[in-house]
C-alpha cells in the first residue's frame, strides 16, 4: 500500500462515517425544531 492508497482509504472511511453521523443526527435536529415550533405556537416561548 502506498501513501496515496492510505489517504484514499482514510477519506472513504471518513466520508462514510460523516454520512452515518449526519443521518443519525438529522432526526434529532428535526425533533428539536418541531418541539420548539410547537411550544412557540402554544405561546410558551414568547414569554422569554
Amino acid at each position: 500500500m502506498t501513501k496515496r492508497d492510505i489517504v484514499v482509504l482514510a477519506s472513504k472511511i471518513l466520508g462514510f462515517y460523516t454520512v452515518v453521523y449526519v443521518v443519525s443526527i438529522v432526526p434529532q435536529l428535526i425533533g428539536t425544531f418541531a418541539f420548539f415550533s410547537s411550544e412557540s405556537v402554544r405561546g410558551v416561548l414568547p414569554a422569554y
